[in-house]
């Protein structure tokens, strides 16, 4: 191999690496709202209904793009590898998340929620069957560790317990990196953004029903508190 071959590899890995930090960044950015805007529509809707109609709304984008763009159906390996991140992703992570906010405060939750990256990084070394270094897992059990007693100090009993939203966001994180971890393999055969769209859509006929029966429910009682007697009294 010549030292010319060399460097062009350096510099290619190195361009990769950092388009995958800004990626990355971008990501983080836009996460970072989820949890207040989750807790925001939690106020005016039941969990369920505002998991749901939110993934409803992704899928029927996820379809026009693979739809428009002329994307490839996945192969049958690929849709139960779909289905697993699903349902950590679409399903899980957000109605899991949406739960605990019921109960909890967004900054709180984004506290507990900030072990996912690590829950990730685990998740990830075992499914794709690599061996970290022992440090990896001493930072990884420190930093899970502080959490949990973050959450039991943080509990409005002020005893070291575990409320259930603490649980439902623990849930959420394991339901996410276990998502996460497969959906990072499988983007290497489908694409990334592809990945989230099939994934989207796989989850569709799921989430519409529930959209649908916990958005006829929130109408059917339209006479008691809720956000469709506000909008109707404001739209009259």
């Amino acid at each position: 191999m010549t030292t010319d071959t060399r460097v062009n590899r350096k510099t290619r890995a190195t361009s990769t690496g950092s388009t995958g930090l800004i990626w990355g960044a971008l990501g983080v950015l836009g996460f970072s709202l989820t949890l207040p805007m989750t807790k925001v529509a939690v106020s005016q809707f039941s969990a369920v209904f505002a998991t749901s109609a939110r993934a409803v709304i992704g899928a029927v984008l996820a379809a026009l793009t693979l739809l428009v763009l002329r994307q490839t159906l996945p192969s049958r390996r690929q849709w139960v590898r779909l289905t697993v991140i699903s349902f950590g992703v679409v399903l899980g992570f957000p109605l899991f998340t949406t739960l605990g906010l019921t109960t909890t405060s967004a900054s709180h939750s984004a506290v507990v929620v900030g072990l996912l990256p690590a829950a990730t990084a685990v998740a990830a070394s075992i499914r794709g069957h690599e061996h970290p270094r022992p440090v990896f897992w001493v930072f990884t059990a420190a930093g899970a560790l502080t959490v949990v007693m973050f959450s039991m100090m943080q509990s409005a009993s002020m005893h070291l317990v575990l409320e259930p939203g603490d649980l439902w966001l623990f849930a959420a994180v394991v339901a996410a990196a276990v998502g996460y971890a497969e959906g990072g393999l499988v983007s290497r055969e489908l694409g990334a953004w592809q990945t989230i769209c099939w994934a989207l859509l796989l989850a569709a006929p799921v989430m519409g029903t529930l959209a649908l029966v916990t958005g006829l429910r929130e109408i059917h009682t339209l006479p008691g508190p809720g956000p469709w007697r506000r909008w109707a009294t404001s739209a009259s």
